[in-house]
């Protein structure tokens, strides 16, 4: 080729993007995910569309991970229409030609039942070969398939082996089912020194976690199974050092330990006064443990607005018949029978014991037209109420697997 003809040649491929031929994929993929990346931090639209055409590149030069990341930016909509379906067409090239991560996606997809109809039994084969090639990913769901029983036979033995690698790369849900194995375990795994090394890092590495491990000080968690970690002046040290967290765990922590006189003295009033402010950060449990509280002040007819707003969070949020049967009480001290049997109904229909009184004492105080529009409120409300409560039901991760 003459000089002139190779000028040409240059200019032509720096305006259209020419690509020297001898250029490796894994080079080429690189690129694409340099450029990526740097996409998620507000660089701009275009370096998505140089990304896109890079991953092209390198996944026809076969490239694995390029075919993964095609998969990615169709499931996120970036660079395309958002789809599950082309999605896990790249995954599953991906997985082909040896990639873990595609195999992981590709076994998520079964499971969930994104872009192809839920299917078990493909979820799992595909989280297997993620975990033969490699996959920290595709171990972590694995160990959290044994750990739970699901789709496989339940084993702490196969959990605790597959869980190793992920928690070791700071995977806090690995880290979480090792504490709990560490902790319950029959067949030999248990181990007080792994389990505190494990919740160690968890709080180090998050902080709501620290919490976790206040509890266990505490012993309100695991301490029939370690009794002698307690130690409830540290605790109370955790829960200090971290009441600027918008949580309401640090608030939380220290009402129940003065209810519980761990770590510091009994006190109503300052138990109380803690988890008070934690349900004001919108901290569920706190709610529910301060309508525990309650009976000394039913009792003397006394604070029944703070009560009533204590009680309907877990009234409402965990259709808990206790609370319900409490709020229906304030409102019938406070002479508001249709609401008081509504609630009541609400009680009675989640089997609270005491309900069936009140309900009864209601009904002389109302109108047959009243009852029958209290009870069709109430019987509403509860449908209302269980999927609401369903919704709630993992909102504490103290006693949860799931953050």
């Amino acid at each position: 080729m003459r000089c002139k003809e190779q000028l040409i040649f240059m200019l032509l491929c720096l305006i259209s993007g020419c690509e020297n031929p001898f250029d490796k994929s894994e080079d080429i993929y690189k690129k694409g995910l340099s450029l990526y990346s740097s996409q998620k931090h507000a660089a701009p639209a275009k370096d998505v569309e140089e990304a896109k055409l890079l991953f092209f590149k390198a996944a026809q030069k076969g490239s694995a991970d390029a075919e993964y990341m095609l998969g990615r930016m169709h499931h996120n909509g970036d660079g395309f229409p958002k789809s599950y379906v082309d999605a896990l067409d790249w995954y599953l090239k991906a997985s082909s030609h040896g990639s873990g991560n595609g195999s992981f996606m590709a076994a998520m997809m079964y499971y969930e039942g994104r872009g192809v109809p839920k299917n078990d039994e493909m979820s799992l084969l595909f989280v297997r070969k993620g975990v033969e090639q490699g996959s920290t990913e595709a171990k972590a769901l694995l160990g959290h398939f044994y750990f739970s029983g699901e789709l496989v036979p339940q084993s702490n033995k196969k959990a605790h082996d597959l869980l190793l690698e992920p928690a070791s790369k700071g995977d806090e849900h690995s880290l979480l089912l090792l504490s709990n194995i560490y902790a319950t375990d029959r067949s030999g795994l248990k181990s007080e020194a792994k389990f505190k090394e494990a919740l160690v890092t968890l709080s180090n590495n998050n902080r709501k976690f620290k919490y976790l491990l206040a509890e266990v000080y505490a012993g309100r968690v695991f301490e029939e199974e370690f009794p002698q970690l307690k130690n409830p002046s540290e605790a109370i040290k955790i829960f200090n050092e971290n009441l600027d967290d918008s949580s309401g765990m640090a608030e939380y922590g220290l009402g129940a330990s003065y209810l519980t006189a761990s770590g510091v003295g009994y006190d109503l009033n300052k138990g109380r006064e803690y988890l008070s402010k934690a349900a004001d950060k919108g901290l569920l449990m706190a709610s529910d443990m301060l309508c525990d509280t309650a009976g000394d002040l039913l009792k003397s007819q006394s604070r029944l607005d703070d009560v009533k707003q204590w009680c309907l969070v877990p009234a409402e949020k965990q259709n808990k018949g206790y609370s319900q049967y409490v709020v229906g009480s304030v409102y019938t001290m406070q002479k508001s029978y249709s609401e008081a049997l509504e609630w009541i109904t609400l009680s009675y229909m989640n089997d609270y014991p005491s309900a069936s009184k009140l309900a009864n004492y209601l009904t002389t105080r109302l109108r047959p037209a009243k009852i029958q529009e209290a009870i069709s409120s109430a019987k509403n409300k509860h449908e209302r109420l269980v999927k609401v409560a369903a919704a709630n039901k993992n909102n504490n991760f103290l006693v949860s697997n799931d953050n």
